[in-house]
């Protein structure tokens, strides 16, 4: 496996893991708005729910960066 080919792999990698992070923020954002909403109104816990469904999309991309398997190219 050539240098080059290493560092394609260390790319695709990085960029998972970076879309994830940028997945988690936003699942972050998502449970700040839905707990305030909550406060007054109980639809805010479905948006609750739905951040975490996000974050757990976003700790998902993370962990197929981290386990990928390496391709011939």
């Amino acid at each position: 496996m050539g240098f080059v080919e290493y560092l394609k792999d260390m790319g695709t990698r990085l960029g998972f893991l970076i879309a994830g992070f940028i997945v988690l923020m936003f699942a972050f954002f998502i449970i700040a708005i839905g707990g305030t909403f909550a406060m007054y109104n109980p639809l805010g816990y479905i948006i609750v729910i739905l951040g975490l469904a996000v974050g757990a999309f976003g700790v998902f991309t993370m962990w197929y960066s981290k386990d990928k398997k390496r391709r011939n190219y």
